[in-house]
């Protein structure tokens, strides 16, 4: 696995939270995750040899961690830029602090988005780029 590929892919997630900071994502912020997903897929079922989903995997889930990370580092403008996701944030947090349940809630939102890209990136290269998995 190629860490440097792993964490130069991944930082798009700071990119995300901070647009999404301000408020300019909006309604489409799921579509740039989309996108973010196929473009991650699409580098490591191409250019990698191997570990397909791990490689898939830990990208996405560092993007998640990054985000998450921005989130919680701006989280007064994010709240100000996004009232009705700040609400949802503040009623879901319950009697935990705001800034700690974003963050903190970063790792499994990160684990499940990296699920998703790495069974992405492994269909990929198996099925569209034609490489055999190995049993190594």
């Amino acid at each position: 696995m190629n860490w440097i590929w792993v964490l130069f892919y991944s930082l798009p997630g700071f990119l995300i939270g901070f647009l999404s900071v301000y408020g300019i994502t909006g309604d489409f912020e799921i579509w740039y995750w989309i996108v973010l997903a196929l473009f991650i897929a699409f580098i490591f079922s191409k250019y990698t040899e191997d570990f397909w989903f791990r490689n898939g995997f830990m990208t996405a889930f560092l993007t998640g961690i990054w985000n998450s990370l921005t989130l919680t580092l701006f989280m007064e403008t994010y709240f100000v830029s996004n009232p009705e996701t700040a609400e949802m944030w503040i009623e879901t947090a319950g009697d935990l602090e705001a800034d700690g349940f974003i963050f903190f809630s970063g790792f499994p939102i990160g684990a499940a988005y990296g699920v998703f890209v790495g069974i992405i990136t492994l269909l990929m290269a198996r099925y569209i780029f034609k490489k055999t998995l190995s049993n190594s």
